[in-house]
């Protein structure tokens, strides 16, 4: 698992990365997360700003404010998965 790094913070966001600087995390003060997904491509030299992202080309974005159903979502989709495609899923 990756761990997560402290990018910036403030009064109204908590930015995180993944150790490969592919993913980023924006945790907003209202509860709402912004999850940046650049498919293997770095996001970004230093953080300054939220819109110091060096590469956009594959990026794909998430807004999610109900973290709590989006997990189990996940969680059910994975069960889902392996009873079609076997326990082994996704190896």
């Amino acid at each position: 698992m990756n761990k997560l790094k402290l990018v910036s913070g403030h009064e109204g966001c908590l930015q995180l990365s993944n150790e490969a600087k592919d993913r980023t995390f924006a945790i907003r003060f209202d509860g709402c997360i912004h999850i940046d997904d650049y498919c293997n491509e770095t996001t970004y030299d230093t953080f300054d700003t939220f819109d110091s992202v060096t590469n956009l080309e594959f990026h794909d974005y998430l807004h999610i404010c109900d973290l709590d159903e989006f997990i189990e979502q996940l969680i059910e989709v994975k069960h889902r998965a392996k009873e079609h495609f076997g326990e082994n899923w996704p190896k």
